[in-house]
């Protein structure tokens, strides 16, 4: 038995599909799965406690070079025209996935597309149907490698960081857009005033580092060394290391948030212009702080107001954060 997946393209929505691979993985445990991704994502996957091949995703010539494996089945996590093109010229037997954006044509078996306030996480699930795969959902699990421990280990005491206090990781940034993120001033303050009882590592994207250095620099924190910007520069096992090493994550709500979730550390989660009840973090250590506006749900890119983060003030945070501490 040779299993394509198709993975989904940002690192929240290819955490939340992993309670599927797990499921897959157990109805057919002998079977030879391969997964394509972004180049990004594909340290995330060697985390599955089951050995798996990876491949980037490439041209299209690269899919109809997948042609000679001759894959019995494809699941087709993503909803775009393009992803169920890509799995089609692979060859796959059987292709399944959501019959939407123009692609019924590409698939054998059409999952219908649920229109209610379905979790990301059943939304994924449900692909498994047409295998005869349903009923109580596998919870995540993700090993966590004594390497990337060491190599992060080693790392922060080169920051400078003293690991003999607690460790607090801080997510400020959202790929999906600005209006997800708490605002930085209020980052600042707060990181002020935890740096006087943890050590705190700011973690994100290349793109998030010049963010990430205002709020450090606004904070004062950087003068006690006790604050340090490793946006951009950790890779998705050294990251899963670094909050299996931490006593808290403090997250918008985006990728990192459902991967330390998910590692079962203590989760807060700032949400803003998105719904929880579909996006919300899995772990069972978490606090979701969230206040409702007429205007919420927006789920937009941009927001001059950000009226969903009024009243998720520094002082809510903080108490927050000392019933975890």
């Amino acid at each position: 038995m040779k299993i394509l997946i198709r993975e989904a393209n940002w690192l929240g929505d290819a955490v939340l599909t992993i309670p599927s691979l797990i499921a897959l993985h157990e109805h057919y445990p002998e079977a030879r799965m391969v997964l394509t991704a972004k180049e990004t994502l594909l340290p995330l996957f060697k985390l599955l406690p089951w050995k798996v091949e990876t491949m980037s995703l490439s041209g299209m010539r690269s899919w109809l070079n997948l042609r000679q494996e001759k894959f019995d089945l494809a699941i087709i996590f993503p909803n775009s025209f393009r992803s169920g093109l890509e799995v089609f010229l692979s060859g796959a037997k059987r292709k399944i996935g959501y019959s939407t954006c123009g692609r019924s044509l590409f698939l054998t078996e059409r999952v219908p597309l649920n229109k209610g306030r379905l979790h990301m996480m059943n939304y994924y699930y449900n692909f498994l149907e047409p295998l005869g795969i349903k009923g109580n959902i596998p919870g995540p699990i993700l090993d966590v490698k004594e390497k990337d421990k060491e190599e992060i280990s080693l790392w922060l005491k080169e920051k400078g960081v003293n690991l003999q206090r607690p460790l607090i990781a801080i997510s400020a940034g959202a790929s999906f857009g600005e209006a997800k993120c708490w605002p930085g001033e209020k980052f600042a303050a707060l990181t002020k005033r935890l740096s006087q009882q943890a050590e705190i590592v700011f973690i994100g994207t290349k793109k998030d580092a010049p963010t990430i250095e205002k709020i450090i620099s606004f904070s004062g924190s950087s003068q006690a060394l006790a604050c340090v910007n490793l946006a951009g520069e950790t890779s998705l096992s050294q990251l899963a290391a670094l909050f299996f090493m931490s006593k808290l994550v403090i997250s918008n709500d985006n990728g990192a948030m459902h991967l330390a979730s998910v590692l079962g550390v203590p989760v807060i989660v700032l949400f803003g212009p998105t719904d929880p009840l579909r996006t919300g973090p899995l772990g069972e250590k978490t606090i979701v702080l969230r206040d409702k506006v007429n205007c919420s749900p927006c789920k937009k890119r941009t927001c001059r107001s950000k009226k969903c983060f009024d009243k998720i003030t520094v002082d809510r945070v903080y108490e927050a954060v000392k019933k975890v501490l």
